[in-house]
């Protein structure tokens, strides 16, 4: 066994008590390597004993189950088939109470289902109260109710399309598992950390570019206009400053109080005004390059994924 694999694995999880024992005395006959689970041979089976329900059919190997049977998420007397509905189900689980090992490994203990503890499960339901079973949040969708159902919980999950992974949703009007219709379409939830306090929807990309297109024409706009202003200012004060009038002695020298402050108004026109609003339209088309289309790594929109 590699090193980041051995040291990954509980020794509990790797020596049931009878192979401790064994070891712990060795004067006792000593048990063939390959009866240890060592390069995939034979494993003592020291999981604890599974209660099914009596309709059930249990297909295991070591801890390893397919479960053909009726729902019960907590055992015999829970979930549908305790009323004796229609609720057949197939329960694929692999290491039963591994989320505590000390449980998980001891064959003297008796265990049911239990979705939290189990270490992976896909399971696939005629009718069962999903949400409730996988404890999930209720989201804007709701909480499934006798709806047929299927769940997956491991440590991770990977689902892997070598030609594309549709999330689809059925439409209006479509019947559901029960003989009813779907009275509205339902969507589909991100919900990370099982946390649904701030669910918001996922913008529309293209609606989305379109409406930033408008904000971006505002913003330039805006520099536009400052850039005109700041123009006309500058005009205005070189104008001003060398303006003279005629009195009844003859032409007047301009102010030398006003010319000065012209003057400098001018050059502060044309240095933060022009030249600014000029930097900063440019940025904002680049800006407006860079963002909404495709042109860029930063482009908002991705180029494969898509939501409607």
């Amino acid at each position: 066994m590699s090193v980041d694999k051995s040291t990954s694995v509980n020794v509990k999880e790797t020596l049931p008590k009878e192979v401790r024992d064994e070891m712990l005395y060795p004067n006792k006959k000593s048990i063939p390597l390959d009866k240890l689970g060592f390069n995939g041979g034979d494993f003592p089976d020291c999981t604890p004993e599974y209660v099914p329900l009596k309709r059930a059919k249990v297909i295991k190997k070591y801890d390893s189950y397919i479960v053909l049977g009726g729902d019960a998420p907590n055992g015999p007397g829970s979930g549908y088939s305790s009323f004796g509905a229609r609720c057949s189900s197939i329960d694929m689980v692999v290491g039963r109470l591994s989320a505590n090992v000390e449980a998980s490994t001891n064959p003297n203990s008796y265990c049911v289902d239990n979705y939290d503890l189990d270490a992976a499960r896909i399971h696939i339901s005629q009718r069962t109260d999903v949400d409730e079973n996988f404890a999930l949040k209720d989201g804007s969708i709701g909480n499934a109710k006798a709806r047929s159902a299927i769940g997956m919980k491991a440590d991770g999950i990977r689902i892997i399309g070598r030609e594309g992974i549709k999330l689809v949703t059925s439409q209006h009007g479509e019947p559901n598992s029960q003989g009813g219709k779907n009275s509205s379409g339902y969507g589909i939830e991100l919900i990370a950390k099982n946390d649904d306090s701030d669910l918001q929807p996922i913008p529309k990309g293209d609606n989305l570019v379109k409406h930033l297109e408008l904000v971006q024409d505002h913003i330039k706009n805006i520099y536009e206009m400052l850039e005109v202003l700041s123009t006309a200012s500058s005009t205005f004060a070189t104008t001003l400053a060398a303006h003279t009038h005629i009195s009844a002695a003859g032409p007047v020298s301009p102010s030398i109080e006003l010319t000065p402050a012209a003057i400098n108004l001018s050059r502060n026109m044309i240095k933060d005004g022009v030249l600014t609003a000029l930097t900063k339209r440019l940025e904002a088309e680049i800006d407006e390059l860079n963002g909404l289309y495709d042109i860029s790594l930063r482009s908002i929109n991705s180029e494969l994924n898509k939501t409607n």
